[in-house]
């Protein structure tokens, strides 16, 4: 795991153009793996992603909080677990903003109806993608 874990950590900080990663969450009721393309923000060295309480990824993970992250060709497993402190909410909507610009806007208007919910992916706290 220290291994991929390694190498993740390497393409994170070779691109800082690189803006998604993809989260597989397992189904709510199939049990299914079930994909989803996000894009995530880095905030004192830990990761984080963003949605709406009516994506089904967001009601996957409320029952199984365990996902895989695939970065490249790389994949490692981790825990979104839920941010429920305000302040740090409102500081990573202004991430978002700032590293997504007119796409978040877009996101926000059109996309991420109802209640935004903040996710750090746990396993990833050591990526240092600042």
């Amino acid at each position: 795991m220290t291994n991929i874990l390694n190498v993740v950590i390497r393409k994170l900080e070779q691109s800082n153009s690189r803006k998604i990663i993809n989260l597989v969450t397992k189904g709510r009721v199939t049990g299914l793996p079930r994909f989803v393309t996000i894009g995530f923000v880095c905030f004192k060295g830990r990761v984080y992603v963003r949605t709406s309480h009516e994506t089904n990824w967001y009601k996957n993970i409320q029952v199984n909080p365990n996902v895989k992250v695939i970065v490249g060709e790389e994949e490692l497993i981790s825990v979104a677990k839920p941010v429920t402190n305000e302040i740090l909410k409102e500081t990573l909507q202004k991430k978002y903003l700032m590293r997504y610009k007119i796409f978040d806007i877009y996101a926000n208007l059109l996309k991420l109806r109802g209640d935004r919910h903040f996710f750090e992916l746990e396993d990833m706290s050591k990526i240092s993608c600042n």
